[in-house]
């Protein structure tokens, strides 16, 4: 029973190591690729309507002094 055990602790030790090594490089294809560059377009939307609130609340703010 101990060899047993001792297999499957280190069969799933294997297991997690190959799994979790880094041969692709966080540049390359992957899964979720096209997410997260429509992710980061939007981030991009987001901060440039934000900058155009800010401009548009200063314009404002100088037109009703």
């Amino acid at each position: 029973m101990g060899k047993l055990m001792t297999a499957v602790v280190v069969l799933a030790l294997l297991t997690l190591l190959v799994g979790c090594s880094r041969e692709q490089s966080e540049e390359g294809d992957h899964v979720w690729r096209e997410q997260v560059e429509t992710l980061d377009r939007a981030r991009s939307v987001e901060q440039t309507i934000g900058e155009a609130q800010e401009r548009q609340r200063r314009e404002i703010d100088e037109r009703t002094r």
